[in-house]
Formats: C-alpha cells, sequence, structure tokens
C-alpha cells in the first residue's frame, strides 16, 4: 500500500519550481552545502586509532623515511568519504579496517566506498588491524603490490617512479 509522505522540502519558487507567465527565480546568493567530510576527517585526525597510529608510523619510517611527507592522513572526497591514508601522487589509498567492518551495514558502505573510490582512479588497498600489528615482511609486501598496482593505473604519469620501500636499512659508506 502507498502512503502519501510529506515531501522534506516543498519546491518553491527557489528551487527551481515556477509559475506559468512569470519570470524564473534566480537567488543572488549560491546555496551551498556544507561538507560534512572535511569536518570529521578534521576531527579524526586529531585522535588516530591504535592501528592507524602504527601504519603511520611505519610508513614514515620505511627507508630512513622515504614515504615520509609523501601522504594526508584521513584524506576527504567526494563530499562524503574518508580515507585513512591517501598517497597524491600515485592516486593510493589505504583504509585499516577494525573489527566494525565485519558488520554486514558496515560492508555495504565499504563497497559503496570502494565504488567512490574506482570512480576516482584511487587504487584502494584495505589492510585489517591484525595485519598492522602482525608480521612486518607481509605488509610491507601488501603495501608494495598495492603501490605498483596504483602505478600501473596512471601509465604515463610523471609520478609513476617506485621509491625503494624495504624493511632493510642501508649500510652506512665508509
Amino acid at each position: 500500500m502507498n502512503r502519501y509522505r510529506k515531501p522534506r522540502i516543498w519546491r518553491t519558487q527557489a528551487w527551481g519550481g515556477s509559475v506559468v507567465g512569470e519570470p524564473l527565480y534566480i537567488p543572488d546568493k549560491v546555496v551551498r552545502r556544507r561538507n560534512t567530510a572535511l569536518r570529521n576527517a578534521k576531527k579524526l585526525r586529531r585522535k588516530p586509532t591504535s592501528a592507524e597510529a602504527r601504519l603511520e608510523a611505519i610508513l614514515n619510517e620505511l627507508n630512513n623515511g622515504v614515504l615520509k611527507d609523501k601522504f594526508f592522513t584521513q584524506w576527504a572526497f567526494a563530499d562524503k568519504w574518508i580515507l585513512d591514508f591517501f598517497f597524491y601522487e600515485n592516486r593510493l589509498g589505504i583504509e585499516v579496517d577494525g573489527g566494525i567492518h565485519d558488520h554486514p551495514i558496515q560492508i555495504r558502505k565499504d563497497r559503496a566506498k570502494e565504488k567512490a573510490c574506482s570512480e576516482w582512479d584511487i587504487t584502494l588497498i584495505r589492510l585489517k588491524n591484525q595485519e598492522v600489528f602482525g608480521n612486518r615482511e607481509k605488509l610491507i609486501n601488501k603495501l608494495r603490490k598495492g603501490w605498483r598496482k596504483a602505478n600501473t593505473k596512471i601509465k604515463g604519469s610523471p609520478f609513476a617512479m617506485q621509491p625503494n620501500i624495504s624493511n632493510k636499512t642501508p649500510k652506512p659508506t665508509q
């Protein structure tokens, strides 16, 4: 049974509706929608999860800091989504997923975020908290694989170079 529901916003002259014979009303000011993703991203930057803080430390110390200052934390895009880490030069996004990401509602949201990332040509890597705190070599290999995939997506880009990210520290030269 279909019921009548009152619309949340009534269509008026200001919203594009008009009466036949009257000139169209064009407002002087453009009404802008607030971007709540930016506000939420700022809040999330202040209080990262322990896994996000750990991954940031790992990224900053890889190969004596080759990736330091090359990524954004809590990067907002499309006025709706926030990525935990984003590398602008090759459009690589990293998401650190905790236990909440096993919930069916969150799984649907994650799929929608993945679709938005593909529309924006962002390569997305999903990491579980256990991977961040677990075997470091496996984590670094997964990051390398994602980095290579992101670089192949942006062929012809001047940023398509691969930095040397390894767990080994170089030996000092004498």
